[in-house]
């Protein structure tokens, strides 16, 4: 795993950091991962389930003897500190990875080890769960302003001048 990666215990995969960290701190998400409660968006090591099966991806020779797809199966439920807000924009993002008992799946099989394969998948979850994480900004309708409404019928007026001026002389006779 790369240094961008938060700090890990041994039970915990942090997937959102808690703390508002600057971008020069190491483990610190930066301004554009918002923070959420004090210790994040997490989920514990042994609620994620991981299956291998063979890939049809790169390997070689060996494509057809290794178990080097990876799929992972992680519960919503099992996301701890995600709000129920965040929880339904996960579905909703989810798509069609999501299962009917309320399970994401995400599978890798771009890389040719297992392990790549299984780090792929929790960048993908990681991911997922931070773009859900971000509130989407409220449309608030403006009333446009009395000289944006005076530029617009200007240009509308413009227009239907050079149109007229398109037509031919009988044409406009007739009118």
């Amino acid at each position: 795993m790369n240094q961008s990666e938060v700090r890990q215990s041994d039970s915990v995969l942090e997937l959102v950091p808690g703390h508002a960290g600057l971008p020069g701190i190491p483990g610190g998400p930066g301004p554009a991962i918002p923070a959420v409660g004090s210790r994040g968006i997490w989920i514990g090591k042994s609620d994620l389930q991981f299956s291998f099966s063979r890939s049809s991806g790169p390997g070689g020779q060996a494509v057809n003897k290794l178990n080097t797809r990876a799929q992972l199966r992680v519960s919503i439920g099992d996301i701890r500190g995600l709000s129920n807000e965040a929880a339904a924009r996960l579905r909703r993002l989810a798509g069609r990875r999501l299962t009917l008992e309320d399970q994401i799946v995400i599978e890798s099989d771009t890389h040719r080890s297992q392990l790549d394969n299984k780090e792929a998948c929790i960048e993908r979850l990681r991911s997922l769960v931070a773009a859900a994480a971000i509130a989407p900004k409220i449309r608030r309708k403006k009333r446009p302003t009395r000289s944006m409404i005076e530029k617009r019928l200007a240009g509308k007026r413009k227009t239907a001048e050079k149109k007229s001026l398109r037509r031919s002389k009988s044409w406009r006779a007739e009118d």
